[in-house]
């Protein structure tokens, strides 16, 4: 058995709710390595409410297999592991790791199913076709537009994808996803400096709406790419962080 393979993680895409009281539990192995897997499980704070269910593989890639099951316990409070076996072992997996036996301690545990935590999967998304765009490779319009000295910038704006709809279109896309747009120092955009602007070397907030507005009359979504959590250097608040710790250092 590849124990290197084997993954869990609570609170993850390894462990969620669903509902107000369904769990689903994810487990990864090497591929073709598992013969049988059985999630055991009991109530946390009540161990004589235990109660076991096998699960079943739902997905392959190259490398490894996924395991799941959509437990639904009449339980909150959930403390579980995994019971393994291939052709030559068997392993009891918890959060301390693997075992010969089945261990009195260690398990996994999902503490509370909350309200908040349940997943409200998008279901449109999930059989939508969403092409992706990088505003700066994708077309331009004045062709005029790159900056020739600068070998990482290509030109590409909101213009060019206007320019270039009918091509998303002829594709059949559902929805377009678009890197960031927002005002950056940098050609990816991914250290954002102002949540506010379009960055001026894409367009303007006027051309966005027409972008949107071709895109929703022709039954096609747009997908922004956020980056909440990686602002800029130049960023507002980070320069006003940064300015209070050198003061307080001073």
């Amino acid at each position: 058995m590849k124990l290197e393979a084997i993954y869990h993680k609570p609170y993850s895409e390894f462990a969620f709710p669903i509902d107000p009281d369904t769990l689903v539990i994810r487990l990864r192995t090497a591929k073709n390595d598992i013969n049988t897997c059985i999630l055991i499980y009991h109530e946390k704070y009540d161990s004589t409410q235990r109660g076991k269910v096998k699960m079943d593989k739902v997905a392959s890639d190259q490398m490894f297999d996924y395991y799941e099951v959509e437990l639904n316990a009449g339980m909150k409070r959930i403390k579980y592991m995994f019971y393994l076996e291939d052709n030559y072992s068997i392993k009891w997996y918890s959060s301390d790791g693997f075992f010969d036996y089945m261990p009195q301690w260690g398990f996994f545990s999902y503490s509370y199913i909350c309200k908040d935590d349940i997943l409200q999967e998008v279901q449109w998304f999930r059989n939508s076709v969403i092409y992706q765009i990088f505003p700066d490779r994708f077309a331009k319009l004045p062709p005029d537009t790159s900056n020739s000295g600068n070998r990482t910038v290509h030109g590409g704006n909101i213009k060019g994808i206007i320019e270039r709809f009918d091509y998303l279109v002829r594709l059949g896309v559902d929805a377009i996803y678009l890197n960031p747009i927002f005002k950056s120092e940098s050609y990816h955009r991914y250290d954002v400096i102002d949540y506010y602007e379009i960055d001026p070397v894409f367009g303007n907030k006027r051309e966005l709406k027409e972008l949107i507005d071709l895109c929703h009359k022709n039954g096609i979504k747009v997908i922004f790419d956020g980056v909440l959590i990686i602002p800029g250097i130049s960023f507002l608040f980070l320069e006003i962080l940064l300015k209070r710790e050198r003061n307080q250092n001073m």
